[in-house]
């Protein structure tokens, strides 16, 4: 982490949900304040200053954090015509002066279906669904925003993230049917655990630019659900006709499966230094179980 021993530097954390709330554990006394904020500020960690505001609201409370300050972004773009609004309303009217350092959290279905190629950080981007299509309007008003403003900026496209309460347990018991026609494809994750931590390192580094965030190990869809039932004692995933299976998954599954890539985290790992504790989903999954 950054060298706060003049106690000057803030760390802000927007968006303190499932991997946030995994993050601020880390932060922890790595800086002279630790600021989360959320909708329900529900962030009871000792050294953290949990703040509740509706990024929706047209006066969001004020966050005074002073210079130098440093942002992990989590929000989600919203649902109306216009995706940037959120965070462009963050940093004109929640923070009360210019970060130092920005890491934005974003998302692989930037680059859309791929057939199963190996997709790295200067592949065409091609996002084919509504949130893929919002998130890049977001990285384009960041990236804009920045370089206006002089700051440092890391965008990090996400893969699926898993972790304890984020594995399909409850749809191989319910006796998940995936179209065989689409369960080949290839999708990539990465866990929780080991997203917080590359979070942590984009916060206290300054490389700036575009990180693919996975852990280097891509599945075919049958086979990540095949090892999650192995590691579980499930019963396997099922394969049926397209009509069946259509009206078994959600429209949000259906739009994954129609997508095909295999993404390559090198240059993550070479920029940040960093040693994935989960670089294989079998031990994502394990310790997921153990921590059931």
């Amino acid at each position: 982490m950054p060298d706060n021993s003049n106690g000057t530097e803030s760390i802000v954390v927007a968006g303190a949900g499932y991997t946030g709330q995994r993050l601020l554990k880390l932060l922890t006394g790595q800086a002279s304040r630790v600021v989360a904020l959320s909708k329900s500020s529900n962030c009871t960690l000792s050294g953290v200053d949990s703040i509740q505001i509706d990024f929706d609201s047209n006066t969001p409370t004020r966050i005074e954090v002073g210079e130098n300050a440093r942002v992990c972004y989590f929000v989600p773009p919203g649902s109306d015509s216009t995706p940037e609004a959120r965070i462009e309303k963050f940093f004109e009217k929640v923070l009360d002066s210019l970060p130092v350092r920005v890491v934005l959290i974003s998302t692989t279905g930037v680059y859309g279906n791929c057939d199963g190629d190996w997709v790295d950080e200067t592949w065409q981007l091609n996002p084919q669904t509504d949130r893929a299509l919002r998130r890049l309007e977001v990285e384009k008003y960041c990236s804009s925003w920045a370089e206006i403003h002089g700051v440092s900026l890391a965008i990090l496209r996400v893969a699926g993230i898993y972790g304890p309460g984020r594995v399909p347990t409850e749809r191989l018991r319910q006796g998940i049917v995936l179209p065989k026609s689409q369960s080949g494809g290839f999708s990539n994750r990465i866990h929780v655990d080991d997203l917080a931590a590359i979070c942590a390192a984009g916060l206290a580094g300054d490389a700036t630019g575009v990180f693919n965030v996975s852990d280097g190990h891509p599945l075919r869809y049958r086979d990540y659900f095949d090892l999650v039932a192995e590691v579980w004692g499930l019963p396997k995933v099922k394969g049926d006709d397209e009509n069946v299976s259509r009206n078994q998954i959600s429209p949000t599954m259906r739009s994954y499966l129609r997508e095909s890539r295999k993404i390559v985290n090198q240059k993550l790992l070479e920029t940040f230094s960093i040693e994935l504790q989960y670089p294989h989903p079998r031990q994502g999954l394990i310790a997921c179980r153990e921590a059931d």
